[in-house]
């Protein structure tokens, strides 16, 4: 009896995976060197949420060691779609030695079928959700080993692994479950093993209890075992990662031998292949560009192949056993050597005639089927190579898969008919004509025809058949889809702008009715504050819910905040309904940036962009002059109700025509991945930081003990949130190790400081007007200039970056105009024209809207396809955080100049302070001032309110100085990346 004891064992790498997902940097550098040295490591994952993927495992092999006991013909029963999904019985592919087949049974589940919830085994489908937690939890694990690889080589941008891997382009990632049987249980005594070969992907994750896996030394060139770990994986370098990190990594070669020769008990194991995207294309064995998906076929076909053919193209090893390229001219020979794989096929339930014959000639000029067609025992192989369907172009859709018919061993030399062409015949039992020969400029293949072609590979379009690898999100929407869908979701946007200045042109009325002036302040803040804590979530939630049911979400909870709104009977009501209304509004905004950047690539982002901002700018444009006509005729309420049936037909619309994107995790586990421990710090640390501010000089004086103790606790909060972000949350709302990029967290604060102008605009130009004696109506009109320059410098900036691809000097450009516009807003006096104040207006409205557009672009463009939600949220996130953030600002400046101005000037006459405190909580006081106060209110008002928009300037200037650290990239023209040069 053999014991690890007694055999040649592997020294290995042992990284911690919480430690590598906490960023730990000697974690990530022993990561780099287990995958330069052995490109085999151990991963411990005791630690990582109590061990959930461990329990995961235990629970599949009960279930999974019941489904293997099955008779074969019982697992023979499971649809095969393509290598990556589908049941592998034993003997398939060679052996380990002369002669010999593989001596493993395995169930292929793939990481789109799970998606797409087609073509499972049922015993999948009986335990949906245990398979989901495996799978899903595996693929993040092997996603976060690849984003920390590319940390560690000091990889940035579009040169990260992570990038060749987006989620939403389709993969053969899967998982194995695999089953060698006792050696004296299978039908041929010849079985053995697994051969040596590398793996397809770019990292495999491995689960095993029992000996049988070695890997070739690096030092020695000797196999040596790898022993089982408990509480480890195994993760191995596949070769897609050896070739796009331009073999810096090692693919290592391995096999599966049971020790002493024989399985003399059953072993299982689990793996996870993670592979690049079908369309990733990377320099091959030869250095010939080859896509994922080409390599995939290749390899798969060269496993069926016999040892001494696989020696002779170094496929199965990756050209690890030879430092000779890959002999691409004997790949194309169509279909040269012997298959050993074959193909089940009927034909409305009857076999295919011919397989009785000895030896049958199909074409006597061409093709020669040697060996006996004797459907048993072969009958256990599934079907034919994948090499047969190189374009999923038959002629004839394939029959369901009942009775089965086996060609063994065919040998099929200078074939003039395309591989397609052949197989229509053999499903269709007659010989191939000279009308089957293919034309490759429509799509068929001839002899001439490469299998695996030179040159840049494209995506291939989507097509409509069975595969589930092929139910991927379209690289390219059609034009009627992205109207339907944009029209839709657009509807949101404008009402969220709507509300944003009719509660600002509204807010005096409002102050007015609870006789509050601070109420100003406050019914900004509440809504900011519940924006900003739930805006950043938007990003996870609605890449695990769907971004459907996110917009479905908030525009409930618009509506819903905006009906309580309508009828508060308090002050606290009214916050209330803020609140809730924030939560949802703030999605409304964010998730439409999600979609636009699921459906549109790079560089016609912008101008997407564009439009959304032009919807933007035609609601905050009208919310001021529709909430002030409607106030003045019938009251600030029903500003607030009359908008519920619109949000309604909102939610209704998306419903209807946005595509629900499949979910990424069953319901347990998405809201295990949820960062609610970040959206709580963040918002107490928002909330904390208004406390302390509003109160400072409004409420007490700012050397109250409430006001340095919640300034204090900000800090505090805002430390722990970091905390949270870098070292606990699973997936947090704001990465950290986003914010470590440069453009990045330029752009971030960027968008944060020039918001926090644009609100301060917001809230004080129409108070300007309304101290000069203008209604609610005509206040709110004045904004109109704003919206229409934020309109439209969005879409010009979008155009701009579409054609030049550039966005920097734009964005400091857009900014300095918006700063232009405080310097001259801070000379205003009571007796300044209209016009001029307009101008003002309009020139920071400018500003604001291209850089929405620039802020949102770099964000996105400095970041992999997969992080770009994330990283959008955090943009986001920055600007929720500035409209809050800003508005408080300027309430404190307002507040407490005013306050100390009228104290100063009126302290001394009769009566003054009850005067003082009336003009703090309502404007209606300036109708009832004492002879001899108007003109020293009105100037006490001015003053006041040059310290606001002087305060805007100098935030300006901040914003325009982020702008400068941010940094090019490229914006591609495809949304998978892979564009032309």
């Amino acid at each position: 009896m053999f014991t690890t004891a007694t055999l040649d064992q592997a020294n290995l790498h042992t990284l911690n995976f919480c430690s590598l997902l906490n960023g730990n940097v000697t974690e990530q550098a022993n990561l780099l060197s287990a995958c330069e040295d052995h490109g085999f490591f151990y991963l411990d994952l005791r630690d990582w949420e109590s061990g959930k993927i461990l329990n995961a495992l235990e629970d599949a092999w009960v279930v999974m060691k019941q489904w293997f006991d099955q008779p074969l013909e019982e697992k023979m029963k499971t649809e095969t779609i393509s290598d990556a999904h589908g049941f592998k019985p034993p003997g398939v592919q060679s052996g380990v030695n002369e002669n010999t087949r593989d001596g493993f049974e395995a169930l292929r589940i793939s990481r789109a079928g799970l998606l797409n919830r087609s073509h499972l085994p049922d015993v999948v489908h009986e335990n949906l959700q245990l398979f989901e937690t495996l799978q899903f939890s595996s693929h993040f694990l092997l996603k976060t080993l690849l984003s920390r690889l590319s940390d560690a080589a000091g990889l940035r941008n579009d040169e990260r692994f992570e990038n060749c891997h987006p989620d939403h382009l389709p993969s053969k990632s899967t998982m194995f479950f695999i089953h060698h049987p006792l050696s004296d249980v299978l039908d041929d005594k010849t079985a053995r093993g697994h051969n040596a070969h590398t793996d397809v992907g770019s990292f495999t994750l491995l689960f095993t209890e029992q000996p049988g896996l070695q890997v070739m030394s690096p030092t020695t060139n000797k196999w040596e075992y790898v022993a089982a770990k408990p509480g480890h994986a195994i993760i191995n370098v596949a070769d897609t990662l050896r070739f796009i990190s331009k073999r810096r990594f090692r693919s290592a070669m391995h096999r599966v031998l049971p020790p002493g020769g024989k399985m003399m008990e059953d072993r299982y194991s689990a793996a996870y292949f993670l592979r690049a995207s079908d369309s990733a294309v990377f320099k091959g064995m030869d250095g010939e560009e080859v896509t994922a998906e080409q390599w995939f076929l290749s390899k798969y076909s060269s496993f069926n192949k016999t040892m001494e053919e696989q020696r002779v193209d170094s496929v199965a090893t990756g050209g690890m056993d030879k430092d000779l390229g890959l002999d691409w001219p004997q790949i194309r020979r169509r279909l040269a050597g012997s298959l050993h794989r074959a193909a089940p096929f009927r034909r409305h339930g009857v076999a295919l005639p011919g397989h009785q014959h000895t030896r049958r000639l199909l074409s006597q000029r061409h093709i020669v089927v040697t060996q006996p067609l004797d459907p048993a025992p072969m009958s256990q192989l599934r079907y034919l190579p994948t090499i047969l369907f190189p374009h999923k172009t038959s002629p004839t859709p394939v029959p369901p898969f009942k009775e089965l018919l086996t060609l063994k061993n065919m040998l099929i030399t200078h074939s003039k008919f395309p591989s397609t062409s052949l197989a229509y015949c053999i499903m269709n039992g007659r010989q191939p004509q000279s009308s089957d020969t293919g034309n490759a400029s429509n799509g068929q293949v001839n002899e001439q025809s490469p299998l695996l072609s030179h040159g840049r590979a494209k995506p291939h379009p989507p097509q409509q058949n069975n595969d589930p690898e092929s139910s991927s999100l379209k690289d390219e929407p059609s034009t009627r889809y992205l109207v339907a869908v944009f029209g839709s979701v657009f509807i949101g946007v404008f009402l969220a702008a709507l509300d944003t200045t009719i509660v600002a042109t509204l807010s005096v009325p409002i102050s007015n009715t609870f006789g509050s002036l601070t109420l100003v302040s406050w019914l900004g803040s509440y809504y900011l504050i519940a924006n900003a804590a739930c805006q950043p979530l938007s990003g996870r939630l609605t890449d695990i819910f769907s971004r459907r049911s996110g917009l479905v979400v908030c525009n409930i909870l618009f509506g819903l905040g905006t009906l309580v709104c309508g009828v508060a009977n308090s002050k606290w009501m009214l916050l209330a309904g803020r609140v809730v209304a924030g939560m949802g509004g703030g999605g409304l905004n964010a998730i439409t940036a999600f979609v636009a950047s699921d459906l549109v690539p790079l560089r016609r982002r912008g101008v997407i962009q564009g439009f959304v901002h032009i919807c933007y700018g035609v609601g905050a444009g009208l919310g001021g002059l529709f909430g002030g006509w409607i106030n003045d005729l019938w009251g600030w309420r029903v500003a607030f109700l009359s908008r519920v049936p619109l949000i309604a037909i909102s939610t209704i619309l998306v419903s209807i025509t946005l595509c629900n994107t499949p979910i990424k995790h069953s319901d347990k586990s998405r809201l295990s991945r949820v960062d609610f421990s970040g959206a709580f710090t963040l918002s107490l640390t928002l909330i904390l930081l208004l406390l302390g501010l509003n109160s400072g000089g409004n409420l007490v004086a700012w050397t109250h003990p409430l006001v340095i103790v919640s300034l204090l606790l900000t800090v505090v909060a805002a430390g722990v949130f970091v905390l949270v972000e870098s070292r606990w949350a699973t997936e947090p709302i704001i990465p950290m190790h986003l914010l470590l990029d440069q453009t990045v967290l330029a752009a971030c604060l960027m968008n944060c400081l020039v918001t926090m102008v644009l609100f301060m605009a917001t809230y004080y130009v129409p108070i300007y007007f309304q101290v000069n004696g203008y209604s609610a109506t005509a206040s709110g009109l004045r904004l109109l200039p704003q919206s229409v320059g934020t309109a439209l410098s969005s879409l010009i900036c979008g155009f701009i970056m579409k054609r030049t691809g550039r966005y920097r000097t734009l964005g400091m450009i857009v900014i300095a105009c918006s700063a232009l516009g405080f310097a001259g807003l801070s000379t205003m006096t009571i007796q300044t024209r209209t016009p001029l104040v307009l101008t003002y207006v309009f020139q920071v409205g400018v500003g604001y809207g291209g850089m929405l557009s620039v802020s949102l672009l770099a964000t996105v463009a400095a970041v992999s396809h997969d992080d770009q939600a994330v990283a959008t949220s955090a943009n986001y996130a920055f600007r929720s955080m500035g409209s809050t953030i800003g508005v408080t600002i300027a309430s404190v400046v307002y507040q407490n100049l005013l306050q100390r101005g009228l104290h100063q000037r009126f302290d001394s006459k009769e009566g003054s302070s009850e005067i003082i405190k009336h003009l703090l909580d309502s404007f209606d006081e300036l109708k009832r001032l004492p002879d001899g106060w108007s003109d020293d209110v009105y100037k006490t008002y001015e003053i006041s309110l040059r310290g606001v928009f002087l305060t805007g300037l100098g935030v300006a200037v901040l914003g325009l100085i982020a702008a400068s650290f941010i940094k090019e990239h490229r914006l591609h023209h495809t949304i998978s990346r892979a564009d032309d040069d």
